[in-house]
Formats: C-alpha cells, sequence, structure tokens
C-alpha cells in the first residue's frame, strides 16, 4: 500500500502488538483499508479526504490494537487503557527504582558505627581511614549497607510506582477518560526508518542506572576514590562531609540525567525536540558539577597535601593537574556532555 498515512495508521497498530503477530496484522489491514476504499471510490483514485473517511471509520488505533492483542474486555484495565497502562509502567519502573535507590543511598546515616571500634573515630576521615579495620573490611562493609539500602529503595519505588500507575488507569478507565485527541490521524507516529536514529531502549536504562549509581558512589561512598598511602594508608580523594553537604546538587543533577534518558525513552529516536531538551538538560547537569567542585570544593587536604610531597621532585603542572581537582573534573565532566549534545544533534539533523 502506498499511501504514507495509511502505513501510519497500520504502524500504530501494530507497533503496540507482539512483534510475531505484527506482519500478519498488518498484511489484514492493508487488505482490509483496500478493500473500503475500492468499495467506497470504485474505479476512481482514492482522494486524501476518502482515506482519512476509510481510516476514521476503522477508529482509534490504540483500540484496534486491544482486539487484535485480546487485551479487550479485562477485568479492571482492558482495550486501548491496558496498552497505555503497559507502556507506561514499562517506563516508570525503572525510573522509580533508579530515584527510590538513589535515595536509599542518600540516607543520612552513614554507618559511621563501623569507624568508631578500637579507639579510633570517624574524625579520622579527615586525613585518613581508620587504620584499626582493613580496608578490604571497610569497602566490602559500606558496599554491603549501600547495595542494601539501594536494593530496599528500588523494590520500594516500584511497587509504589506499580500502585500508582494501575490506579491512575484504573480511573482513567472507569471515568472514560479519552487518551487521544478527538482527531484520531493527527497524532500517528512516523513511520521507522534504517538509519534513522533508533534509540536502544536498553541504553537510555543502562543510562538512567548510571546516573544513579554515580550519585550513589560520591554521596553514600565517597571515600572508595582515593590513594593508597604508604604511611597513613588509604586516603579519600574526597572529603565525605565535605561531598555530603553537596548533596542536593548532585542529587538533582542526578535526576536532570534521569530525565534526559528518559526522554529518550518517549522519543525512541533522535529527534530536534529531544535534542533541544537534551540540551537544556546537559547545561543544568554541567552548571551543577560546577557548582558542587568548584563552589563546593569537597576536596581531602590530607590528600592534596601528600600528592604534593610526593611529586614534589616533578614540574610544576603535574602537581597542578594532580591537586587540582576541582577544576579538571568539572571540565572532562563538560567535554563529554558538549560531545554528547553535538553528537545528538547530528543525529537529530541527519533523520
Amino acid at each position: 500500500m502506498k499511501y504514507e498515512l495509511a502505513q501510519r495508521y497500520i504502524y500504530a497498530v501494530t507497533k503496540k502488538l507482539p512483534q510475531k503477530m505484527r506482519e500478519e496484522v498488518k498484511q489484514e489491514l492493508e487488505e482490509l483499508i483496500s478493500e473500503m476504499l475500492e468499495a467506497r471510490c470504485g474505479e476512481v483514485l482514492p482522494a486524501d479526504k476518502d482515506l482519512r473517511v476509510v481510516l476514521t471509520e476503522l477508529g482509534d488505533p490504540g483500540e484496534l490494537a486491544a482486539k487484535y492483542g485480546g487485551q479487550d474486555g479485562r477485568a479492571l484495565i482492558s482495550g486501548a487503557y491496558f496498552l497505555h497502562y503497559k507502556y507506561w509502567l514499562k517506563l516508570m519502573l525503572p525510573i522509580a527504582a533508579g530515584i527510590f535507590a538513589l535515595a536509599g543511598l542518600l540516607n543520612p546515616q552513614y554507618d559511621s558505627a563501623i569507624f568508631t571500634g578500637g579507639g579510633c573515630d570517624y574524625a579520622c576521615y579527615d586525613g585518613c581511614v581508620c587504620v584499626w579495620w582493613p580496608f578490604w573490611a571497610i569497602f566490602l562493609t559500606q558496599v554491603a549497607f549501600g547495595v542494601g539500602r539501594a536494593i530496599i529503595g528500588a523494590f520500594t519505588g516500584m511497587l509504589q510506582a506499580f500502585g500508582i500507575t494501575t490506579l491512575v488507569f484504573a480511573i482513567l478507565e472507569w471515568r472514560k477518560v479519552k487518551l487521544g485527541s478527538d482527531d484520531l490521524l493527527s497524532n500517528l507516529p512516523e513511520l521507522p526508518q534504517e538509519n534513522n536514529g533508533a534509540i536502544k531502549r536498553y541504553e537510555s536504562i543502562i543510562g538512567m542506572i548510571w546516573q544513579a549509581v554515580i550519585a550513589g558512589a560520591l554521596l553514600g561512598v565517597p571515600w572508595i576514590f582515593g590513594f593508597w598511602f604508604s604511611e597513613l594508608g588509604w586516603v579519600p580523594y574526597f572529603h565525605p562531609e565535605r561531598m555530603r553537604a553537596m548533596w542536593l546538587p548532585i542529587a538533582l543533577w542526578s535526576l536532570l540525567g534521569i530525565a534526559k534518558y528518559t526522554m529518550q525513552l518517549c522519543e525512541k529516536r533522535y529527534t530536534i525536540r529531544l535534542a533541544a531538551v537534551s540540551t537544556g538538560l546537559n547545561a543544568g547537569i554541567a552548571f551543577l558539577v560546577m557548582f558542587v567542585f568548584i563552589v563546593g570544593v569537597p576536596l581531602n587536604d590530607v590528600f592534596d597535601q601528600h600528592v604534593f610531597q610526593l611529586l614534589s621532585e616533578h614540574s610544576d603542572w603535574i602537581q597542578d593537574v594532580a591537586t587540582h581537582g576541582y577544576i579538571w573534573i568539572p571540565l572532562i565532566v563538560g567535554i563529554v556532555l558538549g560531545v554528547e549534545t553535538i553528537t545528538t544533534w547530528v543525529k537529530a539533523l541527519r533523520k
């Protein structure tokens, strides 16, 4: 069938169906539309108006997909509501899991009790990790606490997302709220094409998880970033208390990153709208990173002192690079975000 509007209508129906059903349903709809056009126009070449009348008679693509998929007549959520419900559930579950896992890592209880044994108190973090505990024991204990909080948070978030999404769509169906516009053909999706900038779903989900992991590491176990000095043992690169004082901008930049990847999940391919939104979100992330590392300066002074001593025989620029992380960390992040923004625009415009 050569009519693009008809192909877009068929795609709107089949994209909501299981993969194994799509080709069969596509062929059936093509034949049905051709027969309806022939019955309406006879030997006359169908006009655009005729095609729109036929497609409108077929009805809402979502409701038609529900009939083909066997979701019509469900007890709680049925028909087109059930298809929209499944889409939003798949979208909201990973988002809620990531946000609540991050919230679990932001728990204000810093598990400081594990550093208080053997006469050593938590203040030793101002210079070094408490030498009374082997580093591996501290690391594993903190990781266990962090992972446990993250898992509980993710599970709680998914339960709440499931409950709220189910309740919302149950109410929508009960109230018979129309999910689309009155013009069934005004919001038909564009046809997918090869090399049309499609975004793989798993890439966006991995990006969301990565945002939560970075924020969780900086706020939950910031001392894992560091260096081993023979005189002191493991010395954190970041000062834990200073880093945790920056919890709000770090959480905000993580949420902006999650929002960016959520937009990718919704768009499914690189578009001008996605590029514009990503540009704004990346600018916000870059500003927050600069605020954390340049204004907050959450670096460990003891680390800088010992690195400076170790590199005292080297060139000044090497010392500057090693001891001025509050400058080069935002610089690297800015470069990465800039490259990502340019890449997004190139892929969107190439479409």
